[in-house]
């Protein structure tokens, strides 16, 4: 039995804030889901789907728009929480205790109910957090000042340190086989003391790229949408391994990508088709997508981190699609073959939760349920 689901709390117990911007990624809600590893999916893509962490971009409570997404067709979306906070119990320092609202419409996952109110813990809200802003814009090198609000969990997406961007991508970090820079995300992980770190893994070095010098969503970067080769997993498996050796116990989960989104073209059972240059001309689709592999291609990274010894959980896949056409990104994630040597299982064998990202423009925080119907 899987815990009840924390995000009808946001009804409830959200704060407001001023919205900022980001260019390539979510400033969306970041959840995390428990999954249940004996379930298996249902033919309508759903499955059990509890606790959340939201993730937010910027330096206020709601965190902003985004122009990253794969899908330019998808209805605009926002990422405040908002809220009087009139539900709240007095709470504990360190949390929030709330009286759940009901689910505005029928939900086919189960959410927590007024009967059932729970905990908020401390690191429910969480943030990408930026050090110094990017040498390319106004006020180039310029100390970005630490948030005033309280916040948990930070995600190693938007790193900006010492002028340069994304010092958290993996390609960032190995900069030749086997050599590790740790320069940026030294100085990070110190700023960021006593908040857990989601490390997401993004960014093949190109020295371990299966479909390399592709267009990618940072266009400087060739090719880091791709998943590794084989070899490569065999280097990532090390790189986490190494991570998780550095920055110890502040790291509390590892996370398979950011958004990616597989072509639909193939079906809900399809697990080898990908989203390529050639596929997206063809489909009039963007043609540089945040992950460029298939869906066994995004499983094998979840089975890479999950036989890697971490000790954290590990979460899948910051899922940000879930509409029309990409709505069986996920199921595929899910129910995909892992393909490498001596590999096993599928996708669901090999993360401990899913991770989502929510999108809502209209800043009204009933959507967030709303879109969790989809998952």
């Amino acid at each position: 039995m899987l815990p009840a689901l924390l995000v009808a709390l946001l009804t409830a117990c959200g704060g407001g804030g001023d919205a900022g911007s980001e260019t390539a990624d979510n400033g969306g809600f970041d959840t995390t889901a428990s999954v249940d590893q004996s379930t298996t999916v249902a033919s309508n893509g759903k499955v059990p789907f509890a606790g959340t962490t939201p993730s937010q971009s910027g330096g206020a409570r709601s965190a902003g728009t985004d122009t990253g997404s794969n899908d330019p067709n998808e209805p605009a979306a926002s990422d405040a929480v908002s809220g009087s906070g009139s539900d709240s119990a007095s709470a504990p320092v360190g949390s929030l205790s709330c009286t759940a609202k009901d689910a505005p419409g029928p939900i086919k996952t189960r959410m927590v109910s007024s009967s059932a109110p729970v905990t908020v813990p401390s690191d429910y809200m969480g943030l990408h957090r930026s050090l110094h802003t990017p040498a390319w814009m106004p006020g180039a090198y310029g100390e970005i000042p630490a948030p005033t609000y309280p916040y948990g969990i930070v995600r190693n997406l938007r790193v900006e340190v010492d002028g340069q961007e994304e010092r958290g991508f993996w390609s960032n970090i190995e900069v030749s086989p086997g050599v590790y820079d740790w320069s940026y995300m030294d100085k990070w992980a110190a700023a960021n003391a006593g908040h857990p770190i989601m490390w997401m893994i993004y960014g093949t070095p190109s020295f371990y790229q299966k479909y390399p010098g592709e267009a990618a969503r940072w266009p400087s970067w060739k090719g880091i949408g791709s998943p590794p080769t084989n070899d490569g997993h065999a280097a990532l498996k090390r790189f986490a391994q190494a991570v998780k050796a550095r920055y110890g116990d502040q790291i509390a989960a590892f996370e398979v990508w950011n958004e990616p989104t597989l072509p639909w073209t193939g079906g809900a059972n399809s697990f080898d088709d990908r989203w390529s240059p050639a596929w997206g001309s063809a489909n009039g689709q963007y043609h540089a997508p945040f992950f460029s592999g298939s869906a066994s291609d995004l499983a094998n990274i979840a089975y890479t981190l999950n036989t890697a010894g971490l000790g954290v959980p590990v979460l899948g896949a910051a899922f940000a699609d879930l509409w029309s056409a990409g709505s069986t990104t996920v199921e595929r994630f899910l129910n995909a073959p892992i393909t490498l040597p001596g590999g096993y299982g599928t996708g669901k064998d090999h993360i401990q939760g899913l991770s989502t990202h929510f999108y809502d423009y209209s800043f009204d925080p009933e959507k967030l349920i709303e879109q969790t119907d989809g998952y």
